[in-house]
C-alpha cells in the first residue's frame, strides 16, 4: 500500500501507512507553503500595508466624525458613506493579510492601489477635495510602487 501522490511504494504494516501519509502530507505543505510565501522585505512591505488599510477601515467604521474632521471634510454629511469607506478598507486589509499565504492575492493590492491612485488623483484635480487627499494618492502611490520594486527585485513580477 502506499500514500496517494507518493512513490515510496514497499511492505510496512498498516499502522506504519497511516504515519508515514501523514508524513509525506506534512513535508508536502511545508514545501507548498515555503513555494507559496514571500521573501522577508516583501513580506514585511505587504503586512504593513495590511495593517495600515485595517486600522484606517476600522477607525474610518467606529469613529467616522472625527476621522473626517481630521481629513478636513464637511462635517455636516451622513456619516453612512464614510462607514462604508471604512469596512470597505478593512476588508481590503484582509484580502492584502491573505496575500501573505497566496500569492495570487497580491494581484488584489496592485490593482486596488492602482485604482486608489487614479481615483485620489481625479478628485483631487478635479473635484476640490481637501489637501490630505493628495497626501493619500501619494501613500497609496508610494505602497504600490514598492510592491512592484520589490516583486521586479525578487523576480517575482510576471
Amino acid at each position: 500500500m502506499d500514500c496517494i501522490g507518493t512513490s515510496n511504494v514497499q511492505e510496512v504494516n498498516p499502522g506504519e501507512i497511516e504515519k508515514n501519509c501523514d508524513e509525506d502530507l506534512i513535508e508536502s505543505s511545508v514545501r507548498v507553503a515555503k513555494a507559496d510565501s514571500y521573501p522577508g522585505l516583501l513580506r514585511l512591505v505587504i503586512g504593513l500595508i495590511a495593517l495600515h488599510s485595517c486600522l484606517l477601515g476600522l477607525a474610518m467604521l467606529f469613529f467616522p466624525r472625527p476621522m473626517m474632521q481630521l481629513l478636513g471634510f464637511d462635517q455636516t454629511i451622513p456619516i453612512f458613506f464614510p462607514s462604508q469607506s471604512g469596512i470597505f478598507l478593512f476588508l481590503l486589509g484582509g484580502c492584502y493579510f491573505i496575500a501573505l499565504r497566496n500569492r495570487a492575492f497580491i494581484k488584489v493590492i496592485i490593482v486596488s492601489k492602482a485604482a486608489a491612485v487614479v481615483f485620489l488623483a481625479v478628485h483631487s484635480i478635479f473635484l476640490s477635495a481637501p489637501p490630505i487627499v493628495w497626501g493619500a494618492g501619494a501613500g497609496d502611490a508610494g505602497m504600490l510602487i514598492a510592491i512592484l520594486v520589490l516583486l521586479h527585485w525578487y523576480r517575482l513580477l510576471k
